[in-house]
């Protein structure tokens, strides 16, 4: 639910000023006109096909009236921005969460496991009893301050 939440202060702090908008408006009618050109491409030399192709001529008029508004009018695409904002945002987390899973269980935990059953142990986390300190001596050359400008 924290999730939900942080999307939704995301969408009431998104800047809905002209310049945003008119980019959104833009970006989907160039979106829209790049299939039409697709499905144009794909039945070319089919007029008949072409000029009754239902989603030629949704996305055709989509795309000009995008256009439109994103040149004349952005101001009524602060809704439709505030949405594609929203699913955007959404797929978002749920990417960014299937991502590092992925990363994690199927990269960091076999390399752990492995590191486990050889018996490396580079944090060296593991108790001794006998030990008096669990202090790391470091090398007497780390303290000269050249060694700041080449770190590497």
């Amino acid at each position: 639910m924290d999730a939900l939440r942080e999307i939704r202060q995301s969408l009431r702090d998104l800047d809905v000023g002209a310049k945003p908008l008119r980019h959104f408006g833009i970006l989907f009618g160039v979106v829209f006109g790049v299939l039409v050109a697709i499905i144009v491409y794909r039945h070319w030399g089919q007029w008949a096909v072409i000029l009754g192709h239902p989603w030629a001529w949704g996305l055709a008029v989509a795309g000009l009236i995008s256009l439109g508004l994103g040149y004349l009018w952005p101001r009524v695409l602060v809704r439709p921005y505030r949405l594609w904002m929203g699913f955007a945002l959404v797929l978002g987390v749920i990417m960014s969460t299937l991502i590092l899973s992925v990363v994690y269980y199927l990269l960091l935990t076999p390399v752990g496991l492995v590191m486990r059953l050889l018996g490396k142990n580079p944090l060296n986390r593991k108790i001794d009893r006998q030990a008096r300190s669990y202090w790391t001596q470091r090398r007497p050359d780390t303290n000269d301050p050249k060694r700041i400008e080449k770190m590497f």
